[in-house]
């Protein structure tokens, strides 16, 4: 169900995607000057997909086989782990510094 063009999801684009929504723990790399272990959620994909290079390889480079996109969201009401869902982002980004768990990103995710 996860939604995106023939070749694969784009950087900066829309993206409609469908999975198990699960939850982990990361090291952001620096609030105020210092490690902190941080909660996120994330979207475990129904089936891997590819993101396609950008314009700038080095700043949207092609990923295959990607198979979890990180949630810009705290929490989920009325959702529990492994409970399945349809989540349409505002864009996907490519989680690139030390404040992002995942290398890709959903941007202000909406359920569906």
């Amino acid at each position: 169900m996860t939604k995106h063009t023939k070749d694969g999801l784009k950087w900066n684009a829309p993206a409609t995607l469908s999975g198990l929504l699960k939850s982990g723990t990361y090291t952001d790399c620096c609030n105020n000057g210092e490690e902190k272990i941080q909660s996120y959620l994330f979207v475990h994909l129904d089936s891997k997909v590819t993101v396609d290079q950008g314009d700038d390889a080095e700043e949207e480079p092609a990923m295959e086989g990607v198979e979890n996109i990180a949630l810009g969201l705290a929490s989920v009401p009325n959702v529990k782990e492994g409970q399945h869902i349809v989540v349409a982002c505002k864009q996907i980004w490519l989680g690139n510094t030390g404040h992002y768990a995942l290398p890709v990103f959903c941007d202000e995710p909406k359920l569906n």
